[in-house]
Order: structure tokens, then sequence, then C-alpha cells
């Protein structure tokens, strides 16, 4: 079995991340992919309670209706800080199966920081699972691999998946526009929208 895991604040979820779901899905031939919302405890600017943001990505994927697209609770169960690797081998020892970890190509170009966050979990991470890099616009993420020495030295558990359409969907933007009053429509599920308006998310400082 083949899994993908996506992992993200998802403040909130978008059409993007979903379509990022299916399309590797697809091009990987994965058997699923998990959604897997960061817990309380990662600090960001404007992160949301987890249980909203749960909720929003169990509405969305419901909606979707793809049943291979699944959301995981693995991260928000814990009481401290999931790394990538910590989250990857639970999935590889509960389903023994290979593991794909889906990020945004720009977290490739990003790696000095990501690597000391990781901190010395980024070999096993590289060395045991597949990462999967899904291009975003303006990144030449070939390049990027090949100008760094750690990841040129595990290119061959690097995939890169190129997105078939524009890619410049954020849940920033998303934010953003949700506290300026603007619509939202078509850029997030009907359920997720509806619910946001009805529970006054984000109308404050982002």
């Amino acid at each position: 079995m083949k899994i993908g895991i996506l992992g993200g604040s998802f403040n909130p979820i978008t059409n993007l991340h979903l379509l990022t779901a299916e399309i590797v899905m697809d091009e990987l031939k994965l058997d699923k992919v998990y959604f897997e919302p960061v817990n309380r405890l990662y600090e960001k600017k404007g992160l949301i309670p987890e249980v909203h943001r749960y909720i929003m990505c169990s509405k969305a994927i419901n909606q979707f209706n793809n049943k291979n697209i699944k959301l995981g609770v693995y991260e928000i169960e814990q009481d401290h800080i999931v790394k990538t690797y910590e989250l990857a081998k639970h999935y590889k020892d509960t389903y023994n199966s290979d593991i794909y970890v889906i990020m945004g190509a720009d977290n490739l170009e990003a790696f000095d920081k990501w690597r000391k966050i990781e901190g010395e979990l980024v070999e096993e991470l590289f060395s045991e699972m597949k990462i999967v890099a899904v291009s975003r616009n303006g990144y030449n993420e070939q390049e990027v691999i090949n100008n760094s020495e750690f990841l040129t030295k595990y290119k061959e558990n690097i995939e890169l998946i190129e997105f078939p359409v524009v890619n410049n969907i954020s849940s920033t933007i998303i934010r953003d526009r949700i506290k300026n009053k603007k619509t939202i429509k078509g850029l997030v599920p009907n359920n997720v929208d509806e619910y946001i308006k009805k529970k006054e998310l984000y109308n404050g400082d982002i």
C-alpha cells in the first residue's frame, strides 16, 4: 500500500488543498491520502483553535467525495509539537506501507530552515520516506535540488509533481479576503464557506 500524508495548518482548508491531494494520488497511484491538521501547540500567527480547523477539514473532505482521501487525527491528539518524521513513522508503522510526504515545492527552497526544525530526524525522513514536492509558481525545484548537497543525496526519494493549473490560492489569501469582507466563493468548499460565516471566523487580526 502507498499512503500520502498532507500535513498543514489548514487555516482554512482550500479547494487547492483538496485538488493537490487528488492530483498527487493520481500521478503516483497512491491508495490513500490523509490530511493531518497541526495541533494547538503549533505557533503561527492567526491560527484558530484546532476544533474549527478539524471540522472544516472534515466538511471539505466529505463534500469532495473521494473515499480514498481521509482525515487523520494523530497530530491533533498529541500533547506535543509533532515533527514530520514522527507523523510519517506513525503511518508507516500503523499501515506497514510506503509513505509519501506531500508538501509545496517551496519547502525545498526553504530547506535549511526546515532542517533546523526537524533536527537529526530529517535524515531519517528523507531516507525512509518519499518526499513529494508539488510545484508552485516561480519555483525551479530541480535547480533547488541540484544546488543542495543534502537534497541531491536523497534525490531518488524526491518526487516532483507539476501542478496543472495556476497554483496561487493560499489560506493567507482566504483569511485576508474574509477580513476585508470579500467573497471566498469558489476558493473553499461551499460548506466550509458556510461554516466560516456561521462561526464568524477570521474577522479579526490575521
